[in-house]
């Protein structure tokens, strides 16, 4: 499925830019205007990756596009959507060579609409336009387009479980829906899983969602403070059992993290700085001591390492190019303490962090 042009890329992009054998893992920043840029931590610490800057709004000439990026899991490719002169939602593909070079590629296609963008683990690119989800796959050397599914759901964001089998997705920012992806890409509801509501709050107002690597666990955030953690079923993706807690009064959850085994989840509040962090033993959720961790202002994107004792913290706010910094977690506990590192995110404006697979 995926495409053979990247396999070939990837080996003649091996030789002096391979990274040493110990780089299992990549780490790769998007901005609003465009930009991506990568990042490996062969060193014990997160250094730029020669040639994995990139910057697709130049295909079209266009210096602030409508934007969306999403990066294979298996470290193979990059997408973006960009809007060209004409005001088309256009879909390029950037192939990843070993080492972790990104280049544009000549494959592009028309999407309609695009609210949300993710790829599953086999490489299968999903597009939500808020009412229907478009299919597309990298094969013989073409972006191929593949079904259209109409979903009974809203879908506003997009996230595959760690098998591809199962796709969630934000719907109108008031429920989780969990969607069983066939082997034909046809689709089936199985599940709208609603949060749980505390006396005298709206309903609504979700941003955000996110699994982690193990896949158990499910997260989301709202706008005004509200964070959200629910077990998941591995037999089928269902979600139960999920928990809440009011992180801060008004607090701007914009992005939020589990650390691979699920047992603690962090959120940063966009607007007033600071990291929150959270046990999820039990079934509930419990505010570590010392939470909130102090920030620079402007958190954006959150990541951790396999390893689960690092985490990466991107904060957009940074002049001229954003920051990332490196906090330690402590595995006992969770607990988060800075290590004084720091290192440019190489973008402007920049917005989430994702970590994926070397080769």
């Amino acid at each position: 499925m995926l495409l053979a042009a990247l396999t070939s890329a990837c080996a003649e992009g091996s030789g002096n830019n391979l990274p040493p054998k110990s780089a299992s893992e990549w780490f790769f920043v998007d901005s609003f205007t465009g930009e991506v840029g990568g990042f490996s931590a062969a060193s014990g610490r997160l250094e730029q990756i020669p040639g994995s800057s990139l910057n697709f709004s130049t295909s079209f000439g266009t210096p602030l596009p409508f934007f969306s990026i999403a990066v294979d899991p298996e470290g193979m490719f990059v997408t973006g959507i960009t809007t060209n002169s004409a005001g088309n939602p256009t879909l390029q593909i950037a192939s990843i060579a070993s080492g972790g070079a990104i280049s544009l590629t000549q494959l592009t296609a028309t999407t309609l609409n695009p609210l949300a963008l993710t790829i599953s683990p086999q490489g299968v690119i999903a597009i939500s336009d808020g009412v229907s989800i478009q299919f597309f796959t990298l094969q013989n050397n073409a972006l191929v387009a593949g079904p259209t599914q109409q979903t009974s759901a809203n879908p506003e964001e997009l996230a595959f479980g760690p098998g591809g089998k199962v796709l969630y997705a934000l719907n109108a920012g008031s429920t989780i829906s969990v969607i069983s992806v066939a082997s034909d890409l046809s689709l089936q509801l199985i599940q709208n899983a609603s949060p749980p509501l505390a006396p005298g709050q709206l309903g609504g107002g979700l941003t955000r969602i996110r699994l982690n690597a193990a896949g158990n666990k499910i997260a989301a955030t709202t706008f005004d403070g509200w964070l959200y953690v629910g077990d998941v079923n591995p037999a089928d993706g269902t979600i139960s059992g999920i928990t809440e807690i009011l992180v801060a009064q008004n607090a701007n959850l914009q992005e939020l993290v589990l650390d691979p085994t699920g047992r603690n989840v962090y959120a940063n509040d966009q607007d007033n700085g600071g990291i929150y962090e959270f046990s999820t033993a039990g079934g509930n959720l419990a505010t570590l001591a010392g939470s909130p961790i102090v920030t620079l202002p402007g958190p954006v994107g959150m990541e951790f390492n396999s390893a689960g004792d690092r985490l990466y913290a991107v904060f957009g706010a940074g002049f001229p190019q954003a920051q990332i910094v490196t906090y330690k977690r402590e595995p006992s506990n969770g607990t988060l303490t800075t290590t004084g590192d720091s290192v440019s995110a190489g973008v402007i404006f920049s917005n989430r962090m994702v970590r994926v697979a070397a080769h």
